[in-house]
């Protein structure tokens, strides 16, 4: 982690020497923005983003980040106070009493974090992805076997071998199917 972009939404939440100090220390380029129009015109270089805002505000300016920017995100707490409910994911909580070495390790823990849930994220697309397919390919061995009088397990055979010979995924021949003979078997 090399540049962080440093929110400040609140007008009686600024920044202290002590706290951009904290995270220069650590290595860290700090961009320090007041307003959303000082944002940065794209995450590029930005390896996260710190929130310094209220416990009250915070849900409604997460989901102003979550909607611009792909990236980690922390809130940095000034006021001791209990939310009831964070609406979006976050990385973690940091705090003005922390050290720079427990700035640095709440922000790779909370890195980490981030990089399992977008990895577990993609991994449920994946599958989610697969699944459909899946399914796409058992309609179109359904029509196969109604139409022509094939078993299922000729059907899929039948499938395969026209994927293989046209040099397309099993998905895109039974999808053709589907789409072709589909609506003609509901009516």
């Amino acid at each position: 982690m090399k540049s962080i972009l440093v929110y400040f939404p609140d007008s009686s939440y600024r920044p202290t020497d002590s706290a951009i100090g904290k995270l220069n220390s650590i290595g860290l380029d700090v961009l320090s923005v007041y307003t959303t129009e000082d944002f940065p015109a794209s995450a590029g270089g930005l390896d996260g983003i710190i929130v310094c805002c209220t416990e009250k505000s915070l849900n409604s300016w997460l989901e102003l980040l979550m909607r611009q920017f792909e990236l980690p995100v922390w809130w940095w707490c000034q006021s001791p106070g209990f939310l009831s409910k964070i609406q979006y994911p976050i990385e973690g909580v940091l705090t003005g009493g922390m050290s720079p070495a427990e700035l640095q390790w709440a922000l790779v823990v909370g890195l980490n974090n981030y990089d399992n849930r977008r990895s577990a994220k993609l991994q449920i697309e994946q599958l989610q992805e697969k699944l459909d397919e899946r399914k796409l390919i058992e309609r179109a061995k359904g029509i196969l076997a109604k139409t022509t009088g094939m078993s299922e397990d000729e059907a899929f055979k039948y499938l395969r071998n026209k994927a293989m010979k046209e040099r397309k995924k099993m998905a895109v021949i039974s999808g053709t199917i589907v789409d072709l003979y589909g609506p003609l078997l509901e009516r």
